[in-house]
């Protein structure tokens, strides 16, 4: 019996390494968490206060540059989602998006909503630079 892969027959339109499909598809699905990341780096320090002793050891150095690398870091993936969501048909979108984040079922049956997905997943790898396409 032959195997079907999610990415996609050879020569397909969208066609991803099985690697890079499941890495861009997980990070997709894990939007919410990195927008819940991003806004509780940016809700207020987080750093213990110091005590006063001479080596203490509470407050980190480095604390406001590796939030400030981390922050940057959130923000690139959350804008290459952001692209290629917003690059899938506005007919299609809300249930593309329902069924990537929260597994909801497509309104109705058909390769359709499917393709949309695919597609999502394949821009959204190019964006994450995860994928250059040949072309």
């Amino acid at each position: 019996m032959r195997r079907r892969w999610p990415h996609g027959r050879s020569g397909a339109k969208y066609n991803l390494p099985k690697a890079v499909y499941w890495q861009a598809y997980w990070t997709i699905k894990d939007y919410n968490r990195l927008k819940d990341e991003r806004n509780s780096l940016t809700a207020g320090p987080s750093a213990k206060p110091i005590d006063g002793m001479p080596h203490d050891t509470g407050a980190n150095p480095d604390g406001v540059l590796t939030q400030a690398v981390r922050l940057a870091e959130l923000d690139d993936k959350l804008k290459a989602i952001e692209r290629a969501r917003d690059e899938i048909p506005v007919e299609y979108r809300k249930a593309v998006w329902q069924a990537m984040l929260y597994d909801e079922p497509f309104p109705v049956y058909g390769t359709a909503y499917g393709m949309r997905r695919k597609e999502m997943i394949y821009k959204a790898a190019i964006y994450l630079k995860l994928y250059r396409p040949e072309n």
